[in-house]
């Protein structure tokens, strides 16, 4: 992709943003939003769900990034607040597919 010049901006691009290198930040977060949709289909979760949201935000920014403005304002900053995101994406996972409550009609029908 890139040639052997070897740059700061480059090289945290190819990181951060690109969807196709398996080891980036941009197609592990898009991996997570495809299995979550399959999951929602297994389930029959809806897609408006708060972690698809959620994941649908970090997926936006990822692809929509630009490394300039990363760099400019900071690359840990940039991937503090990925880490961040990625934290309330796991708390509403767990929240959605874990530590969900049971419908109580459900249990009465059930039985």
């Amino acid at each position: 992709m890139y040639t052997a010049n070897l740059r700061p901006y480059s090289i945290a691009e190819f990181l951060l943003l690109n969807s196709e290198f398996p080891h980036a930040v941009c197609f592990a977060i898009e991996s997570v939003q495809e299995s979550l949709q399959a999951i929602g289909q297994f389930t029959g979760a809806p897609k408006s769900s708060r972690v698809n949201q959620l994941v649908g935000r970090l997926v936006s920014s990822l692809n929509f990034g630009q490394i300039e403005e990363i760099m400019n304002e900071g690359v840990n900053a940039y991937i503090e607040d990925i880490q961040a995101q990625c934290g309330r994406i796991h708390l509403a996972f767990y929240q959605s597919f874990i530590s969900y409550e049971i419908d109580s009609n459900r249990l009465r029908s059930a039985s």
